[in-house]
């Protein structure tokens, strides 16, 4: 009984002592105009990087850092693979791989997005993947890591009929057509990494006014992050969960700490938690109200 203690303690610490010092990392990759920047900005439900319109923006595969109360999370934003044209960021790398290269051994990501335009998911495709495959084999031999790549269609609202350009988009043919991108590149992805990948649609379109919220058609966030939540480690859970702003996937990080803590309690008749412990179920407790986790 209290070898089973030990462990769920042991798992609750990784939720709560190692967050502090452990940010959620992990890389958005895909072309230029893919909608990384959007994406960004989705997650965070907040303004946090730049989008550019007519020339590609993003310079330099870089590690944006985003810090709150909550801890912090790290996301390797990069510059469209496989483009021609220079971003109107400086970047010191030859080509937009060894950017990323260059980041990813510095830092190790969680997991890979690749995203993927849905009008574009057919098209212009097989260089990028290509190159994805070399970023989880650089990932694969500095940090003997086998990162998991979720697939993102991205820009969803832009798929006929236009006039359903709201979500939850369920107009019939606008439906069929997202079916439709999702199981090209669930295709392309399996093919290119000999395994299953999970495939997400995406919109991520916000509009900002001086870093205010005045237009919002975010679809799915809420999906991927519950599903980049199961890719995480334990100590980065939370912090996503937080940061996040988004109470579905709140409330699915609170409901597995829930379970652990019920775990705990069970056998504390039978076997009183170690001393030592008690401020560990403590902090949580007051952690997961402060933060309105449950």
């Amino acid at each position: 009984m209290k070898e089973k203690i030990h462990v769920e303690l042991d798992h609750l610490k990784s939720f709560t002592l190692d967050a502090r010092a452990r940010p959620a990392r992990f890389a958005i990759v895909g072309r230029r105009g893919a909608g990384k920047s959007s994406l960004i900005n989705a997650i965070f439900g907040e303004k946090r990087a730049e989008i550019g319109d007519v020339k590609a923006r993003t310079g330099a595969g870089k590690w944006h850092r985003y810090q709150s109360d909550a801890g912090a999370l790290e996301i390797l934003d990069t510059r469209g693979l496989g483009e021609a044209e220079d971003p109107e960021e400086a970047f010191s790398k030859a080509t937009a791989l060894e950017e990323v290269q260059a980041s990813i051994k510095e830092k190790c990501p969680d997991a890979i997005l690749f995203l993927s335009k849905a009008k574009e998911v057919s098209s212009r495709i097989d260089e990028d993947l290509a190159q994805l495959l070399e970023l989880k084999k650089t990932i694969q031999e500095v940090h003997e890591f086998d990162t998991p790549i979720i697939g993102v269609v991205t820009q969803v609202d832009e798929l006929s009929p236009k006039s359903a350009d709201k979500p939850p988009f369920d107009h019939p043919i606008k439906q069929e057509n997202i079916q439709e991108a999702i199981q090209v590149l669930e295709s392309k992805l399996r093919e290119a990494v000999s395994n299953p990948v999970k495939v997400i649609p995406v919109s991520a379109y916000m509009e900002f006014d001086h870093d205010e919220v005045v237009y919002d058609i975010r679809w799915n966030i809420d999906l991927l992050l519950d599903y980049l939540i199961e890719q995480l480690p334990n100590e980065a859970q939370m912090v996503l969960a937080k940061l996040s702003k988004i109470k579905s996937v709140q409330k699915k990080v609170a409901r597995r700490l829930g379970k652990s803590i019920a775990g705990i309690t069970g056998a504390i008749g039978a076997s009183p938690i170690p001393g030592p412990d008690m401020p560990i179920i403590t902090g949580l407790q007051t952690t997961m109200i402060a933060s309105k986790l449950l």
